[in-house]
């Protein structure tokens, strides 16, 4: 089997930074959208800080329609 080989995204650098300006308190919320397969949850798998954080997948409720019925 062919061992996986991460290649750095050129978008780490700019979410690091907003990564530090959220920490500062100048923004509360950062989002990674994207179409679908093109490496977001690789993105934030494999860089840091991302890699240590939890996260919360949001699918609109007409995909996910248990989603009323999850309990955190």
């Amino acid at each position: 089997m062919k061992k996986f080989h991460y290649r750095k995204r050129w978008l780490a650098h700019s979410v690091k930074i907003a990564t530090e300006m959220m920490e500062s308190g100048a923004i509360s919320v950062i989002t990674l959208t994207g179409a679908r397969q093109v490496g977001k949850t690789t993105f934030v798998k494999h860089e840091k800080p991302f890699n240590s954080w939890r996260d919360l997948i949001l699918l609109p409720l007409f995909i996910s329609h248990n989603f009323l019925n999850f309990n955190f």
